[in-house]
């Protein structure tokens, strides 16, 4: 991500990521944080997968770790972000 980029928002977003492991094509959705910039355009995204949590003593509006899956769930129902590009990846759905 381009750490100079005035980040509006981020959510988090299933991301599909193509790998090569011992010549064999592998592909993984994962959860990442995504960041928009003012007019809701991608402009970053976490170079690992997020895995839920919770910092009891952070002021958010947070109430415990099911806050942070509830996230989760909500980024399977938008589309897909391809991991090299962060555009969405058409006629794709998460079964």
């Amino acid at each position: 991500m381009d750490r100079d980029v005035k980040m509006g928002h981020w959510n988090h977003r299933v991301m599909r990521r193509t790998y090569i492991s011992g010549g064999v094509e592998e592909v993984i959705d994962s959860i990442h944080e995504v960041y928009y910039d003012d007019n809701s355009a991608v402009k970053g995204w976490t170079d690992d997968a997020c895995t839920p949590s919770f910092y009891p003593n952070e002021d958010d509006d947070q109430t415990g770790i099911l806050d942070d899956i509830k996230r989760f769930e909500r980024a399977t129902t938008m589309p897909i972000l391809d991991y090299e590009t962060g555009k969405e990846i058409t006629d794709e759905s998460i079964d």
